[in-house]
């Protein structure tokens, strides 16, 4: 049974400092496929569009299963070993306080990206991480937790080892007994490859046939036919008949003599060809640069015709998107 709105919102505000001037802009229940399973609640900075928290709990049990923390980052950290074990520390604190399952995530991996510490938590099964389990965080150089996000697949029963596996070998040996080589003409780009010339250079070779082929690891064939591991392949765009060509470059000729050079007559010419219907869409402030003229148009609905739509609840995800994307309708890009 949910627990009750007005605790689950204390719950929230206590998971992490949000300053006073941070303005609550939704609160509501989200869902995972058919089931509403989170309550989600977001804050933002007014003063920033950029800054801001995101926490969405269990509507049981009022476990955290996700925080975003929006900020800027002025520094970026340099990976080394020290740090990556603080982070690590640091991570699994915030993961024992905030997952009821933490004894049984024993696989740990970190990593730097773009700037910030990744730790990864997963169950093992067999000694390797067993995907979509557990939870990640992220940090930032201060080693401050800016992200939490449990993963989960409700339905996936834990696999069993099995009693016996192929080895690596015979896997290898499996991939190269189906493997094709085709022969193609390459480039060599000199700033990609070591070269004495300085300039590209065409060679013929042989490459094989991408694909991604998947061996059982305890029969040592593959989960699938190799006609499904392969990249499709590509074919010739088929010309289009000379006929048809001269008819289309007709139609198209005929419609940009119509056209007129400037002004409202311009915009009002691309408005009838687009079928653009001028009494439900409204044009926004339209924007030049030294190539095009780009309008904007968005529905009436979202600039207050809500006599046949009722407004959403102002805290409500369909209130919070309605403020912060408005439904753009169409994007034209016309030469001045």
């Amino acid at each position: 049974m949910p627990l009750d709105k007005s605790v689950l919102r204390a719950t929230a505000k206590a998971i992490t400092h949000i300053p006073e001037h941070f303005q609550l802009v939704m609160e509501d229940n989200t869902s995972t496929g058919l089931d509403e399973t989170t309550r989600k609640f977001i804050w933002e900075d007014p003063e920033d569009e950029y800054h801001g928290i995101e926490i969405s709990l269990c509507l049981d049990t009022g476990q955290l299963m996700e925080l975003d923390i929006h900020q800027e980052q002025d520094m970026l950290i340099v990976s080394s070993d020290p740090e990556i074990e603080r982070a690590i520390e640091v991570s699994k604190g915030y993961m024992v306080e905030h997952h009821p399952d933490y004894r049984a995530l024993t696989s740990v991996y970190a990593e730097v990206r773009r700037g910030y510490y990744y730790v990864q938590f997963r169950v093992e099964v067999g000694g390797l991480p067993l995907p979509h389990t557990g939870c990640e965080v992220k940090l930032d150089r201060l080693l401050r937790v800016v992200r939490y996000r449990v993963e989960e697949s409700r339905g996936l029963k834990l696999p069993t080892w099995p009693a016996q596996i192929v080895n690596a070998q015979t896997s290898r040996q499996r991939i190269v007994k189906d493997l094709h080589m085709q022969l193609i003409i390459t480039t060599l780009e000199p700033t990609l490859y070591e070269m004495r010339e300085t300039n590209p250079q065409h060679h013929l070779v042989y490459e094989p046939v991408q694909g991604r082929r998947v061996i059982d690891a305890i029969t040592g064939e593959p989960l699938y036919g190799l006609e499904h591991d392969l990249v499709p392949p590509s074919y010739p765009i088929i010309r289009m008949q000379e006929d048809n060509r001269k008819v289309a470059l007709i139609d198209r000729n005929n419609m940009l003599n119509k056209c007129p050079d400037v002004g409202n007559d311009l915009i009002g010419f691309w408005e009838g060809c687009l079928g653009i219907d001028t009494e439900r869409y409204v044009m926004d402030e339209p924007k030049e640069d030294e190539e095009y003229l780009i309008l904007l148009y968005f529905d009436t609905w979202d600039v207050g015709d809500t006599q046949d739509h009722p407004q959403a609840d102002p805290l409500s995800v369909d209130g919070y998107i309605d403020r912060t994307w408005p439904m753009l309708v169409g994007i034209s890009m016309l030469p001045i």
